[in-house]
């Protein structure tokens, strides 16, 4: 399993309605990068025994998401830079 080390669970004490049970021991993830949470559906209910609703990141798809997001943002920022450099060459 691949570990995403730009995601974490809020340690803080700060816990949300659980999507599962309703209760509020619901604990989300944050992204590190930018310090907001991430979707509500992906985190973990502390009721183990009784909810036990986890729902981490990576499996359902929010990480790939984010990694293609991120690639194609780059290759925008690639395009660009090259459309720039055309249009000083093309002035001179």
């Amino acid at each position: 399993m691949k570990t995403s080390y730009w995601l974490k669970l809020d340690k803080k004490n700060r816990t949300h309605v659980c999507p599962a049970c309703g209760r509020k021991r619901y604990i989300r993830y944050i992204d590190i990068d930018t310090n907001e949470y991430i979707p509500i559906n992906y985190g973990r209910c502390e009721r183990k025994s009784h909810c036990g609703y986890d729902w981490p990141p990576w499996r359902g798809g929010y990480v790939k998401k984010k990694m293609y997001w991120e690639m194609w943002r780059e290759a925008k920022k690639v395009r660009e830079s090259r459309n720039d450099d055309s249009s000083l060459s093309s002035q001179d």
